[in-house]
């Protein structure tokens, strides 16, 4: 209701609006409403939501700003993970030193991503490299989540180094994403990405 029968410059000022009330909300609940509803203008048109807002969003020092910016990546990631930037979405997948609220959803755009972009499997190397247990738990997690969607898009050797992790817990996930993926052959890992570029892109 808050974009129908509005013009082109008037939805635009309308995500604008919000995006104001999200980096300097008046108070708090005021900050949360907005992000929901920026959120909202993303899904129905993209375009109003441009890769500078998303990026001033998650490098912002207050958690929801990030929250938010996290929340737009995951959506993004679903309908046109072309779109996503990377390395935004790196920095915001940060389990040993974000907000869960910032990188749940990140992590979850993480996944997605992996399941069409090779590079997003950078990010998933880089947590398996921290030192923090959570970092690795995370990616863990994250993999045998992605072993049960497509198998062939898991990055094994991220898996193998987890697998002999000094955290037990850690160790046997990535065991168990092991022998889910343990059948997948070379060519079914070659082909996993060949439609890579024909992915959609958002309008705008």
């Amino acid at each position: 209701p808050l974009l129908r029968d509005r013009s082109e410059d008037r939805r635009r000022w309308i995500a604008s609006e919000l995006y104001r009330q999200i980096l300097e909300p008046k108070n708090q609940a005021r900050g949360v409403s907005a992000a929901a509803l920026l959120e909202a203008v993303s899904g129905l048109d993209p375009a109003l939501v441009p890769p500078d807002m998303v990026e001033t969003l998650a490098g912002h020092s207050r958690y929801q700003a990030r929250a938010c910016a996290a929340n737009l990546l995951r959506d993004r990631a679903a309908v046109a993970p072309l779109d996503v930037p990377v390395e935004i979405l790196g920095r915001l997948a940060a389990p040993g030193t974000e907000d869960w609220l910032v990188w749940a959803p990140a992590m979850a755009a993480v996944q997605e991503l992996a399941l069409h972009r090779p590079e997003a499997q950078v990010i998933f190397s880089s947590l398996a490299a921290s030192d923090d247990a959570r970092d690795r738990f995370a990616v863990a997690a994250a993999l045998l989540a992605l072993a049960g969607a497509r198998p062939a898009a898991v990055p094994r050797g991220v898996a193998e180094r987890l697998s002999e992790d000094p955290d037990p817990l850690i160790a046997e996930k990535a065991r168990d994403v092991l022998a889910a993926t343990e059948q997948v052959t070379e060519r079914e890992r070659a082909e996993c990405y060949q439609r890579f570029w024909a992915l959609p892109k958002a309008p705008g």
